[in-house]
């Protein structure tokens, strides 16, 4: 994930990636404990201080097969 040259994780990505992940590990358990088909991806985003990561993940296709994407 990106940081801030010289603070670091000063906007909090580091706690929105943990996050993320706990959204994903706890969606991807309710999938198998109610026998519902499906895939869960986590996908961290890079750049978003001044790359546009998440531009340049949906302009290369990485959304391309999601049915919903969460944040």
């Amino acid at each position: 994930m990106d940081a801030l040259r010289g603070l670091g994780h000063a906007c909090g990505h580091n706690l929105i990636a943990m996050a993320g992940c706990g959204a994903a590990i706890a969606t991807a358990r309710l999938l198998e404990q109610r026998q519902i088909s499906g895939r869960v991806l986590h996908l961290g985003t890079p750049a978003e201080e001044g790359g546009g990561g998440k531009c340049v993940l949906l302009e290369r296709g990485a959304y391309d097969e999601m049915e919903a994407c969460l944040m």
